[in-house]
């Protein structure tokens, strides 16, 4: 029978009025007449939150569903220790009768799951916004938001009262898991410096390279649909001990020294270097260390990040350099007070001025990759009374 299911049939109701008969015709197919005929069957319904989203065959079918999404968004790895995986929604199993037409199949009811609910919004631009600020206020990537806008680009400049368009989607289901995770990590070279008269001032030479360590560190971690949403830290076991760096830096005043902005900061505050509770300038993970690189000397650290990407100020302060700088682009200088400077290197854009005061965690610019650069970062540096110091040493051990 089933190969006649596409089979037109004429179906004939005779309708009286007005003491006349008439006579009409539908034509309609034989799975329809099947559909609307046949009795209802037993089915479960997937509920969430209150709400049915899809109707399985049986009970087993729904938790095969609901395991599959569920390694989709733990992946369990090596390392990492998995001790709870839970779904942050209430999810029902729901005894109903329905058409056999309106049952799924487990691919069906897990593609739904993966894809989501899609829908489509209109945000207005805030003041200093940029494109990766706007996706991460909205859980979103900037490629989505790219693909939304068609024109826009990372590097392009948000007004204020813009309106652009997100496509948003959003999970039915959240997996909340719970574990631990081990991993290993640099532990970053301590860099003692020694002053040499015979040297002119603002030369530094390595006498010991240094090398970093290494450490295994455990932690536990809260994450949900595969992302960290906390951690803590449990334990650390050294592997390796860093090797300290050994730099030689000259006094010898040169007349006729050309004064570059790195040198107005090296000159401008002095004092006691107190220096405590500076926050992280950008959010992102360390390319470049402090100390020896590719044979030069590396005053300060590389922090990844996007295009457009605002970072902050460290510590409150005042600005004694904004502008260009033909190895750092476009850098922002603070000065601290008691001899403490701060350096910001590589903006794709400055929102502060020379003399301007700023307070610790005031948005000062975006990331870019000005300069002498090979790609989107913030080059970050302080500076104690003249000489660099290592800015691991300094910032806060979270970020």
């Amino acid at each position: 029978m089933k190969k006649w299911t596409k089979l037109k049939i004429l179906i004939f109701t005779l309708i009286l009025l007005g003491g006349a008969i008439y006579l009409t015709s539908t034509k309609v197919t034989v799975a329809e007449v099947q559909n609307y005929v046949s009795p209802l069957v037993p089915g479960y319904g997937l509920s969430i939150n209150g709400k049915v989203l899809a109707i399985l065959p049986n009970e087993e079918n729904i938790d095969q569903v609901l395991d599959k999404y569920k390694n989709l968004q733990t992946k369990p790895t090596e390392g990492w220790i998995i001790t709870s995986s839970d779904f942050d929604e209430t999810v029902e199993k729901v005894l109903t009768n329905v058409k056999p037409s309106e049952i799924k199949t487990v691919d069906e009811v897990y593609n739904i799951l993966v894809q989501g609910q899609r829908s489509a919004i209109s945000y207005t631009v805030d003041e200093n916004d940029s494109i990766w600020l706007i996706a991460q206020k909205n859980g979103m990537s900037t490629g989505e938001i790219l693909a939304s806008n068609p024109g826009l680009t990372e590097e392009t400049f948000l007004p204020a009262g813009q309106v652009i368009k997100l496509n948003k989607i959003t999970p039915y289901l959240t997996v909340v898991t719970i574990g631990q995770m081990v991993s290993k990590e640099v532990i970053p070279f301590e860099v003692e410096s020694k002053t040499n008269n015979q040297l002119a001032k603002g030369v530094r030479i390595i006498k010991d390279l240094g090398e970093d360590g290494e450490k295994e560190v455990t932690y536990s971690y809260v994450e949900k649909n595969g992302k960290i949403i906390s951690q803590e830290k449990i334990k650390e076991n050294i592997l390796v001990k860093p090797v300290v760096q050994i730099i030689e830096q000259g006094t010898q005043v040169v007349k006729n020294q050309e004064y570059d902005p790195e040198s107005i900061a090296n000159n401008t505050s002095h004092g006691s270097g107190s220096i405590s509770g500076l926050i992280w300038p950008l959010n992102g993970p360390i390319t470049s260390y402090y100390g020896n690189r590719h044979g030069e000397f590396h005053s300060g650290i590389d922090i990844a990040g996007e295009t457009g990407q605002p970072f902050k100020a460290v510590n409150s302060g005042t600005v004694i350099y904004a502008g260009w700088h033909d190895i750092y682009g476009n850098m922002i200088l603070i000065d601290h007070g008691d001899g403490v400077v701060t350096r910001y290197g590589h903006s794709i854009k400055l929102l502060v001025t020379k003399g301007q005061k700023v307070t610790k965690g005031q948005i000062i610019g975006y990331v870019g990759s000005t300069g002498r650069s090979t790609g989107p970062h913030l080059h970050f540096g302080i500076m104690i009374n003249s000489k660099a110091v290592n800015p691991i040493n300094y910032l806060s051990t979270s970020k």
